[in-house]
C-alpha cells in the first residue's frame, strides 16, 4: 500500500487510489496487533517509492559513491517514516481497542497534524501530502481558504468514512456516503468559482527563459559570457515587461552593485523590462561573508535570499555531530545561508512578485508570508539535478497548489523545465517543452487582494483538530471515571 501511494502523486495522477489505500491501511491496522508498526512500514514505503528519486542528485552531481549513496536515502526515507508515525503514538487505535468512529476520527486528526508537522520538523521536507495529487479535481477549492491542509483534512474524512462504510455497512449507509462525496465535491467545485482576489485592470506581458543548461558546464567560470549572452539571446526574442530566468542562472557569486549587475540593469532598461533572476549573492559582515541563494530584480526593483535551504545540498543540519564525519569521509560541509521571514516582494511597476526558489515553494506558510502582499508568484528552479525522475513532476505538482491558496497567478520558471505558466485556480495555461532550450511568452492579469487561507492560515484548522484530539481524550477520561 505504501509503495503504490506513488502512484497517488505526479507523474502517475491517480489520487483515487487512496479510496482504496487508505481503507486497506486501515484493515490491515485492525488485523494487526503492531498497528504502529504497521503505519511505520506503510510510510516507510511511501517515502521509499515517493522520494528515493534524491538519489539522482546525491550520485550523478554530488560524487557520493553507490553504496553511500543507497544508504542515505534508505535513512532519508526511514527518518520520514519515522517522522510521519510518531504522531500516531498518542492515538487509542492500539490493540485490543477496535476501530470505533470516535478512535477514526482520531486517526484523521492525527494523519492531519502529522503533515503539518513535517512543514516544521527539522526545517521539514512537505513532500506527499494527501492532497497534492488532487490537483487537477474539483476539491481544490478548500485550498483557498484553508490551503492543502484542508484539502488534506477533507479526503483523509472521506476515505475513512468510506473505510466505516465498507465494514459497518448497513441499509442506504453506502448511498449515504455517496451523497456525501457528491456534496464535499460540489462544495469544492464552488469554492474554486469564487473571485476571491480581484484582477487588475490590464494584464503584463511576461516571458519565461528556459536555457536548457548542462550541469557539467553550468559552473564553470569560463562559460559565463556564453550563459549570459544565451539569456539574452532568448530574452531578445521576448517583448516582455517581465522576464523570468530560472534559479541561479547567473552561475556566478554577485554582490549587489556589482559591475555584472549594473550592465544587466542597464540592459533591461533598453528593453524597457524587468529582469527577474536567480543568482548566488554575498553578503560580508564582520565576521566574515554569507552567501545566498537569491532572486534579484533588475531596476532596483528588490533582492530576495532563499528561506528554506536544501538538507546536505545547501546546509548541513546539526553540523557539529555530522560535519566531522563528513570531513572523514571527504564530503564537502559548505553551508548556505539562510533568508530572513521577513523580506518584502519584489516589485515591478505596478507588479509585486512573491518569489520562492526551488523546493521552498513547498512550504505553504512560507509562501503565503509574501504571497499575501504580492499580486503575482513565481518560482524558480533547476530541476536538472534530478534528471528524468519523479521529483521535477511531483515539484511541479505541489507548486501548483500554491497558486490556488493565493488565488493568483503563478510563473514557473527553471533550467531544462518544468516551466510554466499557471493561473489562479491552479490550471496550465502554457507549458515549455522538457529538456529543450526555449521561451514563453503569455499576457498574465496580476490580482490583487488576499485569499481567506493568506488571511488565516492553517491555524483555524488546527485549533479545531487538537480540539477534536482533545475532546475525544477528555470524553475517554471521564468514561473510565465513571
Amino acid at each position: 500500500m505504501g509503495l503504490g501511494s506513488v502512484l497517488c502523486f505526479a507523474p502517475f495522477d491517480f489520487p483515487w487510489l487512496w479510496l482504496l489505500f487508505i481503507p486497506a491501511l486501515l484493515k490491515a491496522i485492525d488485523l494487526s496487533s503492531r498497528r504502529i508498526t504497521t503505519l511505520f512500514w506503510f510510510y516507510q514505503g511511501m517515502w521509499l517509492a515517493g522520494a528515493s528519486w534524491i538519489y539522482y542528485s546525491i550520485h550523478t552531481f554530488g560524487g557520493i559513491p553507490l553504496w553511500l549513496t543507497l544508504l542515505g536515502v534508505a535513512a532519508f526515507c526511514s527518518f520520514m517514516a519515522l517522522i510521519s508515525t510518531i504522531p500516531f503514538l498518542i492515538w487509542s487505535g492500539r490493540k485490543p481497542v477496535s476501530l470505533s468512529t470516535i478512535i477514526l476520527l482520531e486517526f484523521c486528526a492525527i494523519w492531519v497534524l502529522g503533515e503539518w508537522s513535517r512543514e516544521w520538523i527539522l526545517t521539514g521536507f512537505p513532500w506527499l501530502q494527501l492532497a497534492h495529487g488532487w490537483v487537477d479535481t474539483p476539491i481544490t477549492g478548500f485550498a483557498t481558504i484553508g490551503g492543502t491542509l484542508l484539502v488534506s483534512a477533507v479526503m483523509i474524512g472521506m476515505t475513512v468514512s468510506l473505510y466505516r462504510t465498507v465494514t459497518k455497512i448497513t441499509s442506504g449507509s453506502l448511498i449515504i456516503w455517496l451523497a456525501t462525496w457528491g456534496s464535499v465535491w460540489l462544495i469544492g467545485w464552488q469554492l474554486s468559482l469564487v473571485p476571491w482576489t480581484k484582477p487588475q485592470e490590464s494584464g503584463t506581458q511576461i516571458a519565461i527563459i528556459q536555457p536548457n543548461l548542462d550541469q557539467s558546464i553550468k559552473w564553470d567560470p569560463s562559460e559565463l559570457d556564453n550563459i549570459v549572452g544565451q539569456l539574452t539571446e532568448l530574452t531578445n526574442a521576448t517583448d516582455a515587461e517581465l522576464v523570468f530566468w530560472p534559479e541561479a542562472a547567473i552561475p556566478s557569486i554577485m554582490r549587489d552593485g556589482s559591475p555584472f549587475l549594473d550592465s544587466l540593469d542597464r540592459y533591461a532598461r533598453s528593453r524597457n523590462a524587468t529582469i527577474i533572476t536567480g543568482v548566488p549573492t554575498v553578503n560580508f559582515t564582520a565576521d566574515g561573508y554569507d552567501i545566498f541563494n537569491s532572486i534579484i530584480a533588475t531596476n532596483q526593483g528588490g533582492l530576495y535570499h532563499k528561506q528554506r535551504l536544501v538538507p546536505f545540498g545547501e546546509y548541513i543540519p546539526l553540523i557539529d555531530i555530522i560535519g566531522p564525519i563528513l570531513q572523514l569521509l571527504d564530503l564537502p560541509v559548505g553551508s548556505q545561508a539562510q533568508g530572513s521571514n521577513t523580506q518584502s516582494p519584489l516589485s515591478a511597476g505596478h507588479v509585486k512578485i512573491a518569489p520562492a526558489v526551488c523546493y521552498e515553494v513547498a512550504y505553504g506558510s512560507v509562501v503565503a508570508s509574501l504571497a499575501s502582499r504580492a499580486n503575482l508568484l513565481s518560482n524558480h528552479s533547476n530541476d536538472s539535478w534530478f534528471g528524468d525522475t519523479r521529483g521535477p513532476d511531483q515539484h511541479f505538482q505541489i507548486a501548483r497548489w500554491r497558486a490556488i491558496e493565493a488565488s493568483k497567478p503563478l510563473i514557473r520558471v527553471t533550467n531544462n523545465g518544468i516551466s510554466a505558466i499557471v493561473d489562479h485556480r491552479g490550471k496550465i495555461t502554457q507549458v515549455l517543452e522538457r529538456n529543450v532550450i526555449a521561451h514563453g511568452e503569455a499576457t498574465v492579469t496580476p490580482r490583487d487582494g488576499r485569499s481567506p487561507f493568506h488571511i488565516w492560515g492553517n491555524n483555524p484548522l488546527l485549533v479545531l483538530l487538537v480540539t477534536v484530539l482533545v475532546a475525544i481524550k477528555l470524553r475517554r477520561f471521564i468514561n473510565k471515571s465513571r
